[in-house]
């Protein structure tokens, strides 16, 4: 069985928001507007359209994580993070990416550079 799609989908989507907000489940911010499946249709289709399935989540196109973006310094689509992995594995790839981020922005001017051991090509 495919994705579902299509205007029935669109009704079901609606019913899901209204029963779960717009919070991402996986990050926990806002402005999620894609479903993510907790069971992947792919493993098992007779779940695609069960509401206790289906949760929002920031996916794309068109849909990053606002906060987790911003954070990171780079577009977050948390469902395509998670992709058939657990909500736990995604959550820390998403935390590493913005404490990577954190981690560059907090360096003080002046401090050692890492230097390479490789210098490279020489012309």
């Amino acid at each position: 069985m495919k994705h579902p799609k299509g205007h029935r989908w669109e009704i079901f989507k609606q019913l899901i928001f209204r029963t779960y907000g717009n919070n991402c489940h996986i990050c926990g911010c806002g402005g999620a507007r894609h479903v993510d499946h907790l069971e992947p249709v792919t493993e098992d289709p007779a779940l695609a359209w069960r509401l206790e399935n289906c949760r929002p989540a920031h996916g794309a196109p068109g849909n990053p994580c606002p906060v987790c973006s911003g954070q990171a310094g780079q577009r977050i689509f948390c469902n395509q993070i998670r992709s058939m992995g657990s909500v736990d594995r995604a959550r820390r790839i998403i935390a590493e990416k913005i404490e990577a981020r954190q981690g560059r922005k907090t360096k003080k001017p002046g401090s050692p550079q890492r230097v390479r051991k490789d210098p490279g090509r020489v012309w």
